[in-house]
């Protein structure tokens, strides 16, 4: 697992941060609907997450 993480961090370390909320928004709207959607809900998950 961790050497899983680890190869995902180093492929993406300009945005490591931005690059997980970036998989969840896009799971989100597929399960549910296109980016109309993704981008409502995303905010409000933001929100609450944070």
């Amino acid at each position: 697992m961790s050497v899983q993480k680890k190869s995902l961090i180093d492929r993406q370390p300009a945005g490591g941060k931005d690059a997980k909320p970036a998989k969840r928004r896009t799971s989100i709207g597929s399960t549910l609907t296109p980016s109309a959607y993704t981008k409502r809900d995303a905010m409000k998950l933001f929100k609450k997450k944070k």
